[in-house]
């Protein structure tokens, strides 16, 4: 059994998945090749008897071995087949063996009477000396099958490979508030072929504050069980997963972390961007997690950090009845610019937000720049219009225009550029043809992205810039799985 974390998205996503792999594959690992390193090649070991799955009268399907644990008995499913396609009848031997091939354990003869062309299965039931807990444990025993004559049948296999394999996995987040229902989601399969295990039984033990409890579920035709935990204090549970396939027990646990309900905090400015001299207004909004509500009547810090990490400003305030707090800070004429850092605190949950503080001349005009459609697919001609004003309504008569069509992928790749000039009404149109081939990016799942960057002049040599992106796809639709929460 081994336990493995998933790296969370965020604290308040964080999520455990532990998996019963109900057997060590470890210790199954074929010991690969070796070398000593002077290009001699790798060096085979065998140990024991060369395998031979037939004689002069019939094979042995050694990929079609199968067994069964039945309490303290292994039954094996012995596939045979008459090497001429006539009758054929006689005897092997099928023994349990110890896994270095030399401690027998238990032997068996199975008389086969194969009636001709096919393959016909035997069964041999062979007794353990002791019945199996575990899957792990199956790695302690091969079965081998001859027939006792020299160059004749001869074939020895681990019982784990021959035993049906299966796995249980709990999955769930690793952290949960006192007091807030949280689904687990068990899943049974097979762990080499990862086929769902429909219908298997699992018994649910949750182990809190020292008390037990117990639940059974099933599995459905996916494999899937879902179990729901509501722990009402903080502190550590545990639970754990059991089942029973194939004679023996699997067993996956974890130990989710229960806290207290906390705080939401979320930060606020009214600018992104500031000039020295202006002032900066701060609104925080507070929200017990649990369940929403407001963060009413609650003390709450104010900090600015300059673009050197000096701390500007601090102020205490008190959330009102809707959770919300506000301030405001004066940026002085003579500071450090760069990047400041403005945070809010209300006892141990923190939020932090970041703003720029700048000198910056205001554009003397307004550019928009509006395609004829939100999406295109490749090779499609992309019609905008391009319209410049200045603030004051008067429109952007006969100026300068410059176009720039880029696509993105790992960079910006302009693939054609346009030059023309705003009309009286301080308008003008442009078409672009996209390229017939675009690459696709993951975060815009799987659509590429197209844009266009325009610049005005105008008559004073004052320049402003505007750079519109859009999607371009391939089909009108577009399907998206949002898998359940938990």
């Amino acid at each position: 059994m081994m336990a493995l974390l998933r790296n969370p998205t965020s604290s308040a996503l964080s999520g455990v998945l532990a998996r019963a792999l109900c057997g060590p594959l470890a210790l199954l690992a074929m010991a690969p090749a070796c070398s000593d390193g002077g290009g001699g090649g790798p060096i085979a070991v065998h140990q024991g008897p060369h395998d031979n799955a037939e004689n002069e009268r019939v094979s042995v399907d050694e990929a079609a071995l199968v067994a069964d644990i039945e309490g303290d008995a292994v039954r094996v499913e012995v596939p045979v087949a008459s090497v001429s396609g006539a009758p054929a009848s006689g005897n092997l031997t099928v023994r349990l063996i110890g896994v270095d091939g030399k401690n027998e354990v238990a032997r068996t003869t199975l008389p086969y009477d194969v009636p001709g062309a096919g393959t016909h299965a035997f069964s041999a039931t062979l007794k353990l000396p002791k019945a199996l807990e575990r899957q792990d444990e199956l790695v302690e025993h091969s079965v081998r099958i001859d027939d006792g004559k020299e160059g004749g049948v001869m074939l020895t296999s681990s019982l784990w490979r021959l035993v049906p394999k299966y796995q249980v996995e709990l999955e769930g987040p690793a952290r949960i508030e006192a007091g807030t229902p949280v689904r687990y989601r068990l899943r049974a399969s097979d762990p080499i072929t990862r086929q769902p295990l429909a219908r298997q039984a699992l018994d649910i033990e949750i182990e809190e504050n020292g008390e037990r409890r117990l639940e059974s579920v099933t599995t459905d035709d996916l494999g899937v069980a879902v179990v729901t935990l509501n722990a009402a204090e903080s502190g550590a549970v545990t639970l754990t997963a059991r089942t029973r396939a194939h004679g023996t027990s699997a067993e996956v646990s974890a130990e989710p972390t229960i806290e207290p309900p906390g705080k939401r905090l979320l930060l606020t400015t009214d600018k992104p961007i500031y000039q020295p001299g202006q002032r900066v207004h701060l609104r925080a909004l507070g929200l017990w997690r649990k369940d929403r509500t407001p963060l009413a009547k609650q003390d709450v810090v104010f900090e600015i950090k300059d673009g050197k990490g000096n701390k500007v400003f601090k102020r205490t305030s008190k959330t009102d009845a809707y959770g919300v707090a506000a301030t405001e800070f004066r940026i002085g004429s003579i500071v450090n610019e760069g990047t400041y850092t403005a945070s809010v605190t209300s006892g141990d949950v923190s939020m932090q937000k970041t703003f720029e503080v700048f000198r910056y001349a205001l554009p003397k005009f307004d550019v928009s720049v509006k395609p004829e459609r939100p999406w295109y697919r490749p090779a499609e001609e992309i019609l905008a219009t391009i319209d410049a004003r200045y603030f004051f309504g008067k429109r952007v008569s006969g100026g300068k225009v410059r176009v720039e069509a880029f696509t993105l992928d790992i960079g910006e790749t302009v693939f054609q550029q346009l030059m023309g000039e705003l009309d009286a009404d301080g308008h003008h149109q442009i078409a672009v043809t996209l390229p017939s081939s675009l690459v696709g990016q993951a975060i815009q799942q799987g659509n590429a992205v197209a844009g266009l960057r325009v610049t005005v002049i105008d008559g004073a040599g004052q320049e402003v810039q505007k750079t519109v992106t859009f999607p371009v796809a391939q089909g009108s639709a577009r399907l998206t799985v949002v898998p359940e929460g938990t």
